[in-house]
Formats: C-alpha cells, sequence, structure tokens
C-alpha cells in the first residue's frame, strides 16, 4: 500500500514525512496550532547540503505554536520554542502537538538532539517550567518516530519515540520515574 510507504525521494520527506509541521489541538475553545514555515524541493536540497558529513542527522524543527479562537478564528498568541532568557543557540522546535491539562498546555520540544517538555500558561503561552527529558540516540532516531504525551491525574506520560518512557509531575515538571525500552529494527 503506497499510503503507508515511507517517502522516498528528499522533496517527499520535507513536504510530506513530517507530520508534526501540521499538528493540533482544540480544547475550550481554542485551536492550538504548531505551524512552521513552507519547504519547497528547492530548499529541501539547500538543507540537504547543510548536513555535515559522518553526523547523525537530528530531529530538528523549525516551527512555532499558535492559539487561535475556534469562535471566529483571530489568534490569541504565538510563540516559538524558544524561551526569552533562553539563551540557546541550536535550532529548536515543537515535536508534537500540545495537550491540554487544566491550566497548563504540556509540549515536547527539541534542541540540538535533546528532548524536553514545556509547560505553556493555556491563555498567553508563556512557559511554566522546562523540563530536560533526554538526548536523542547518537545513531540518531527515525523522524517518524512519534512523541506521545498522555495525562491521567496530576502526572504526564511521554515516550520519546527513542526509547525512553517517562511519568513527569506536572505540577512541578519533576521527573517521577523514567524507563528504557527496546527499540525495533528501524525505529
Amino acid at each position: 500500500n503506497q499510503a503507508n510507504a515511507p517517502p522516498s525521494s528528499l522533496a517527499d520527506i520535507w513536504m510530506f514525512g513530517d507530520r508534526v509541521q501540521q499538528s493540533m489541538a482544540i480544547d475550550g475553545g481554542v485551536i492550538y496550532s504548531i505551524e512552521g514555515r513552507r519547504v519547497t524541493a528547492a530548499s529541501a536540497r539547500e538543507t540537504e547540503h547543510r548536513q555535515p558529513w559522518g553526523t547523525t542527522p537530528r530531529r530538528s524543527r523549525s516551527n512555532w505554536l499558535t492559539a487561535y479562537q475556534t469562535a471566529g478564528g483571530k489568534a490569541v498568541w504565538t510563540r516559538t520554542a524558544v524561551d526569552d532568557d533562553n539563551t540557546a543557540t541550536g535550532q529548536m522546535g515543537f515535536l508534537a502537538a500540545p495537550t491540554p491539562c487544566g491550566e497548563q498546555l504540556l509540549v515536547p520540544v527539541t534542541e540540538g538532539g535533546t528532548i524536553w517538555l514545556l509547560s505553556l500558561e493555556r491563555a498567553t503561552g508563556k512557559t511554566l517550567w522546562r523540563t530536560f527529558l533526554c538526548d536523542e540516540p547518537q545513531s540518531g532516531v527515525s523522524p517518524w518516530a512519534e512523541i506521545v504525551l498522555a495525562v491521567e491525574g496530576g502526572e504526564g506520560y511521554l515516550t520519546c519515540g527513542c526509547g525512553v518512557v517517562f511519568a513527569i509531575d506536572l505540577r512541578s515538571g519533576g521527573v517521577i520515574w523514567t524507563v528504557r525500552y527496546p527499540r525495533g529494527k528501524g525505529n
């Protein structure tokens, strides 16, 4: 089935392989949409040449998160994954649609091969806390490895798509426990 086949060209990968660029969540009359810059076949070739020889590709992103009212589509706020006080120099971006939880949004981000979980204030998009989760393996991660976040009670459970599951305290952002799991071939 061609619909389930992995992309076969660089242009397919950049245009269709990354579902994150169009992810969204809806809750409480607000649409939270991850948006990214448009990519053409020419810009995909440009990016291909920037990858240094012998390095492992990372799930880097260049995107932003916007909150829209469901009634009328008015933008409420927009932000990147970079905090105002963040001095990071690497490329940072959202890895999955945010998960609404009470007055906060939980959203995983990447920064140069590291994975973080951010808690954002729903009304403003301001960062409440930021927790380091893990580094991606040196061997790299499939760009299609999904990051999945689920919430129950005061805890969030997150799988990073690179062999680790986390339980997070949603009040403080502290890691409660971490478990490694075997990754299948091609993951």
